[in-house]
C-alpha cells in the first residue's frame, strides 16, 4: 500500500523553486534562521530584526515576495518576522530539503514508497515511552522503497563540510535499522567534492549529495537507484 504522504502546510511549487535555487538563497535562508532563533512562541513573532542589507538582497526580496505570498512570513517594517503559523518555523530552519527530497522522489522511476519524518522504535514501548535500556527510537528524515530494498536519506541545512563529518556517524548507525540490505544516503547544502568528508562517505558506503546536486536532485537520486538495481 502507497505510503505518500502530503505532511507540510507549504506549497510544492515553492519547495522545489527553494531546492533548485538553494545555492543562489543560501545567504537569505542563513538570515532567515538567524532571526527565527529569536522566536517567541507566545506571538510568533522573531525579537530579531532582519538588517538593511539582508532585506535589500536579490535573493532575500524574492523569498520574501514567495513566503509572504503563501502566508507564511510577514516582514514587519522593522524588520521583525512574523510567521503565519506554529509549523513554519520548522520548515524555515530545514523543513524545506526534507520535502523537497520528498518531492523529487514521488517523482523518480522506480521508487514505490516514500515518507518523511519516519520514526523506527526498538525495544519494549508501553503508550510511547520507552522501556528499559535496549529500547530507543530514532527518526528517519526521508525514507523510501526501490526493488524490495529501503533507502534512508539524512538531510542537513549545513553549509559548512566539516559538520557532515558527524551526521555520517549517525548515518551509519541507523543504516543497520532496516536491515543488511538498506542503503542510506545525506544530503545536504554544503560542498563535498574533494573533501575529507566525501572520502569517509565512500569508505562508508554512503551516498552524498551536496549542494550542487539540488538543482537536478531527482536525476541524481534516480542514479543512485540504478546502482543498486545493477548490483542486485
Amino acid at each position: 500500500m502507497p505510503i505518500w504522504r502530503e505532511r507540510s502546510f507549504a506549497p510544492s511549487p515553492l519547495t522545489l523553486w527553494m531546492g533548485r535555487k538553494a545555492g543562489t538563497l543560501l545567504p537569505a535562508l542563513a538570515a532567515l534562521k538567524t532571526a527565527l532563533s529569536s522566536l517567541d512562541g507566545k506571538t510568533l513573532q522573531t525579537r530579531e530584526c532582519l538588517s538593511a542589507k539582508a532585506l535589500g538582497s536579490a535573493s532575500m526580496r524574492d523569498l520574501r515576495r514567495r513566503l509572504e505570498h503563501c502566508d507564511l512570513v510577514q516582514v514587519q517594517a522593522n524588520g521583525a518576522l512574523k510567521l503565519g503559523n506554529n509549523t513554519v518555523m520548522g520548515y524555515l530552519t530545514g523543513g524545506w530539503l526534507e520535502r523537497y527530497a520528498w518531492l523529487c522522489l514521488r517523482e523518480t522511476p522506480g521508487v514505490d514508497d516514500v515518507a518523511m519524518s519516519l520514526k523506527v522504535a526498538r525495544g519494549h514501548f508501553t503508550k510511547g515511552q520507552p522501556v528499559g535500556p535496549d529500547a530507543e527510537c530514532n527518526e528517519i528524515d526521508v525514507a523510501f522503497i526501490s526493488n524490495n530494498r529501503l533507502f534512508t536519506l539524512e538531510c542537513k541545512t549545513e553549509t559548512l563540510g566539516k559538520a557532515y563529518t558527524e551526521y555520517l556517524y549517525k548515518v551509519a548507525f541507523q543504516r543497520p535499522l532496516g536491515g543488511l540490505t538498506t542503503r542510506a544516503g545525506l544530503l545536504g547544502l554544503a560542498r563535498f567534492k574533494g573533501s575529507a568528508v566525501m572520502k569517509r562517505a565512500e569508505n562508508s558506503r554512503i551516498a552524498l549529495f551536496g549542494r550542487d546536486a539540488l538543482p537536478q536532485l531527482g536525476q541524481h537520486l534516480a542514479a543512485w537507484l540504478g546502482q543498486h538495481d545493477k548490483a542486485a
